[in-house]
């Protein structure tokens, strides 16, 4: 299973959520811990129902490793914690969350990575590819321009 991050999450909620329930339904099911839902805005539980994506709760073990670190938001914590205890992938673009997990060996993908995936998998083209990656730069300004044409690139290559 793969975790999302809140950014992700707000990245194809705000561009094509129907590639959340594509990678799911033909790659590998999605995963949302309960605190990213809370924090992301006009996305609710029904969502992650319509969209496959099944939402995950801490059991009593996770919760007692939950404690304030640095930089790390609540939500990320709780997705670098069920990654390492279920030995699970993050899909996140949030820099402290990436390093939080490669401390503990959690396998990372970019968020974009996961339109790469798809097209790889010939489960999407690449106009559509191209077309969301841009719908998200478009919202989401950490997308800078070299990401998108480094996104291209590789795209190119597939």
């Amino acid at each position: 299973m793969i975790i999302l991050d809140a950014n992700v999450v707000i990245d194809f909620r705000d561009s094509d959520r129907t590639i959340l329930r594509l990678f799911s339904r033909e790659i590998e099911k999605l995963g949302i811990p309960a605190g990213v839902l809370i924090k992301v805005n006009k996305f609710a539980k029904e969502d992650c129902e319509d969209l496959g994506i099944e939402v995950l709760y801490l059991d009593s073990m996770e919760l007692s490793l939950i404690t304030p670190s640095g930089r790390l938001a609540p939500d990320d914590l709780e997705c670098a914690v069920i990654a390492v205890g279920r030995g699970m992938t993050v899909c996140t673009n949030d820099k402290p969350l990436r390093n939080k997990c490669e401390e503990n060996d959690v396998d990372l993908l970019w968020g974009l990575e996961l339109l790469l995936i798809l097209v790889e998998k010939k489960k999407l083209n690449k106009g559509k590819a191209i077309k969301v990656a841009e719908n998200i730069k478009e919202t989401n300004h950490y997308i800078t321009q070299e990401i998108l044409t480094n996104f291209r690139n590789k795209l190119d290559c597939l």
